[in-house]
C-alpha cells in the first residue's frame, strides 16, 4: 500500500471500509481509493500500460471528488484525496494542476480548523494522528511550494 510513501490514510481503516463495501455508497471514499490506486502506477517498474491506468484512476477520482459536498462536508478523507491527487497530477499533468489540488487540501484543512488544537477533540487517536500529520505536511508544503 502507498501508506509507507505518503502516510495520509489509516491502512487498517481503509481495508475495513473496503471490506464493508463503503465505496459503493460513499463517493468520497471511492474517490480516495481511486487516488490511492493511482499513485503506485507512477512508480518505476510498473506493468505495461500503468500510465494510462494512472490517468484513468485520477480522472475518475476527480469526477467523484468534485461535488458540492466537498466544501459543505469536508473530511479527513477529502483532504487525503486532494493531497494524493496533487501528487499524481504533479507527475502526469504538471505543476498548475498539482498546485490547485494542494491548495484545495489546504482549504479543506482550514474548513476543518486543523490549525486549532480543539479541532482534534472529536477525532479518535488514529484520526488525530492522521489529522496532525496532514496539517504538518500541508504547512510544510505551503512554505516550500515553488511558485513560478
Amino acid at each position: 500500500m502507498i501508506y509507507a510513501l505518503y502516510p495520509v490514510v489509516d491502512p487498517q481503516a481503509v481495508r475495513e471500509r473496503f471490506r464493508h463495501k463503503d465505496h459503493l455508497h460513499d463517493k468520497g471514499f471511492a474517490s480516495l481509493l481511486l487516488a490511492l490506486a493511482a499513485i503506485p502506477q507512477l512508480l518505476p517498474e510498473g506493468r505495461a500500460g500503468s500510465i494510462e491506468g494512472c490517468d484513468a484512476f485520477i480522472d475518475k477520482s476527480i469526477s467523484l471528488h468534485n461535488t458540492a459536498e466537498l466544501g459543505l462536508k469536508p473530511s479527513l478523507d477529502s483532504i487525503s484525496t486532494s493531497m494524493l491527487l496533487s501528487t499524481g497530477l504533479r507527475v502526469r499533468k504538471g505543476y498548475n494542476a498539482s498546485y490547485l489540488r494542494i491548495k484545495e487540501a489546504v482549504a479543506l484543512a482550514e474548513l476543518l480548523n486543523l490549525s486549532r488544537l480543539n479541532a482534534y477533540d472529536t477525532y479518535s487517536p488514529v484520526e488525530k494522528e492522521l489529522a496532525v500529520r496532514m496539517f504538518w505536511l500541508l504547512a510544510a508544503n505551503e512554505r516550500c511550494v515553488d511558485r513560478h
